[in-house]
This record gives C-alpha cells, sequence and structure tokens, in this order.
C-alpha cells in the first residue's frame, strides 16, 4: 500500500505506531511547524505530514519498521489501525486482572482525556496522574511507573482514542479464572476426549 503524502499524523499516533515514547516525538518534532490540527475525540491535537518529519525521527522510524518487518517508518505509520487485544479473552480473565483494569482506567482517565492540553505540563501531569493511581490502588508508585503505564495504555489505544475499552488497562501478567483455568488444562492433557466431545 503507498502511503498518502497528504496524511498527517499526530504525536500519539506516531508513538502508538512505532512504539516509542510521546515526549521523544515531541521533542523531534518541537521546531517543526505542524501541517494542520485534527480533532481527536472531541480535543485539538498538532499533526505532521511524514515528509515534514526530522532526518532523524525517520531514520528511527525506519529502524523500528526494520525490526518489525516493514519496509519503512512510513509504511508502518500508514498500516491500517490493528485494535490491540490481550491474550486471553476478558471474559475468561481472572477478576483481579479485570479489577486492575477497571481502577487503573478510573485512575488515568483524566490524564488520557486531556492529553493534548497544552496548559498543563509534564510535571502536573504525571503528578495529578500518581495521585489518581494512589487513591485507586491504596499504594504509591514512581513517576517512572505511571509513564509506563500512561504510555503502555496510549500504543495499546493506537491512536483510536477510545479510552472506554478496558482491554487497554488490563496488567501485562494475564491469568484466567480457575474454571478456565482447569478446562485449559484438561484440553491439553487429553485432547482426543476433547475432540470426541465437540
Amino acid at each position: 500500500m503507498t502511503p498518502n503524502p497528504l496524511t498527517a499524523y499526530t504525536a500519539n499516533e506516531i508513538a502508538a505506531r512505532w512504539g516509542i515514547k510521546r515526549p521523544a516525538v515531541h521533542y523531534y518534532l518541537q521546531s517543526v511547524v505542524p501541517a494542520c490540527q485534527m480533532e481527536v475525540r472531541g480535543l485539538k491535537a498538532n499533526a505532521w505530514r511524514y515528509d515534514q518529519f526530522p532526518a532523524e525521527l525517520r531514520a528511527k522510524g525506519d529502524r523500528i519498521a526494520a525490526a518489525k518487518g516493514q519496509r519503512s517508518g512510513e509504511q508502518l505509520l500508514s498500516r491500517p489501525k490493528v485494535e490491540w487485544q490481550p491474550a486471553i479473552p476478558l471474559p475468561e480473565l481472572h477478576g483481579d486482572c479485570i479489577d486492575f483494569a477497571v481502577k487503573l482506567q478510573r485512575a488515568l482517565a483524566p490524564m488520557l482525556e486531556t492529553r493534548n492540553d497544552g496548559n498543563i505540563s509534564q510535571q502536573e501531569r504525571a503528578a495529578a496522574g500518581i495521585k489518581n493511581y494512589a487513591r485507586e490502588f491504596e499504594h504509591a508508585i514512581s513517576e517512572k511507573h505511571w509513564w509506563n503505564l500512561y504510555d503502555r495504555t496510549i500504543n495499546r489505544d493506537a491512536g483510536a482514542g477510545n479510552w472506554t475499552r478496558l482491554e487497554i488497562y488490563l496488567p501485562n501478567n494475564l491469568k484466567r479464572k480457575e474454571s478456565t483455568a482447569r478446562r485449559a488444562s484438561a484440553a491439553a492433557q487429553f485432547p482426543e476426549l476433547q475432540e470426541m466431545i465437540a
């Protein structure tokens, strides 16, 4: 597929598609005048065309693309959005995983909804986010850990801006409900029996 030369990308989209930190994208584009502004979930966000990217940012994108089996960073950006899905479907997940996702969604929601608000500094965003996290989980985390959770959620969203999807807030280490896990174990031990039942 040939990328459309008129297509513009927000910093969040670039970070999500390439799997890099959003502040890194802003660093490369800080002196580049945006091509336009795009509306993302009711908010205005700056966007840039690929031909505006500085050489260093293009080179970074090309290296990432090569590692993912794509021809170029531009091709990686122009791929259709793929909805992130957990390895275990939501209905089969243990309640602890669901509880974590619900709490993290509540903790991150205010920061995600205002992520394009230039009036909020990175320090203010992190401080408010850490406070929200402590309220939901009843323990403190470091600023680095908070940014990791924030960026992971944005990367899983892949530019869709759909912050209501519970899946994107799930922990990295997933576990099944006990009944589901037992069925999966039995299926692995007795595949012929499972075939007969099916």
